[in-house]
């Protein structure tokens, strides 16, 4: 059994930025740092990001930088359910270099 963690809901808004705890890098990693912190690392936890942002890169890379100073914690993150716009772009790789969104 595991924990999900909502971050992607608005919070007693209507879901414009700074409804949605996760739209916000600095403020997602805190509070996945807070949990993390007190929570028992045995017990997983997973950490729905919503996909209401234009993207989500630095969200990721600050939970990363968390996830990273946890590493007996069982943690994970999630996407939202609703998407509701979705684009995508080719990475540019350079020679000999690997595509990574967490470069």
């Amino acid at each position: 059994m595991g924990i999900e963690y909502s971050l992607s809901c608005p919070q007693g808004g209507d879901g414009t930025e700074g409804d949605i705890v996760s739209q916000n890098a600095a403020l997602t990693a805190r509070i996945i740092e807070w949990i993390l912190q007190v929570g028992d690392p045995d017990i997983p936890k997973l950490f729905k990001l919503t996909a209401a942002v234009t993207s989500i890169v630095p969200i990721l890379r600050a939970i990363r930088k968390v996830l990273d100073a946890h590493p007996k914690s069982k943690a994970g993150i999630t996407l939202a359910n609703s998407f509701p716009t979705l684009g995508f772009r080719r990475l540019r790789v350079a020679a000999g270099k690997r595509a990574s969104l967490w470069a």
